[in-house]
């Protein structure tokens, strides 16, 4: 019963509080996750403090419990009603992506499908940008073979009906 308590009380939290997202920033270093060592910190002299962060320090019982983080609380750390707004239709387009590679032919696709779901959960219960792109990441460094693969098949395939 707590847990709603907490995610409930995060966003009177984050409305009252002077933090607030910037969405050029949240995405630019979202989308740096994609490498081992982001560019966005590497390039940029800023300190990025990141929504759980800000969150971590916004809570005023740090010492015995945290608050839950939400997609809602989240989108409104951005306060702009044009990116509040923007968001639903970028999580329809999610699922749309999603759909689509699980419907795929291409295993590779499918992989990208399985650990976007996975993820999924990181959205609504800890940070929406900090888990957007680490599929990418993981599909990058660790499932690039199966992408080889795939087009191997592919390519035999064709030979095979030439």
């Amino acid at each position: 019963m707590l847990e709603f308590l907490f995610t409930y009380s995060s966003a009177f939290l984050i409305l009252d509080a002077s933090y607030q997202s910037n969405i050029t920033e949240v995405l630019l270093h979202s989308l740096g996750k994609i490498f081992l060592i982001n560019p966005y910190d590497i390039f940029v002299n800023s300190v990025y403090v990141d929504y759980k962060s800000a969150m971590s320090n916004l809570n005023p019982l740090a010492d015995r419990m945290g608050l839950g983080g939400s997609l809602l609380t989240e989108i409104i750390a951005f306060k702009n009603i044009f990116v509040i707004v923007l968001i639903p239709f970028f999580l329809v387009f999610y699922g749309f992506i999603i759909n689509y590679f699980l419907k795929s032919n291409l295993l590779w696709l499918k992989i990208y499908g399985i650990l976007f779901i996975l993820f999924i959960f990181n959205f609504f219960r800890g940070s929406m940008f900090d888990h957007l792109f680490y599929p990418f990441q993981l599909m990058l460094y660790f499932g690039i073979w199966i992408f080889v693969l795939d087009v191997i098949y592919i390519k035999n395939k064709r030979k095979l009906y030439e």
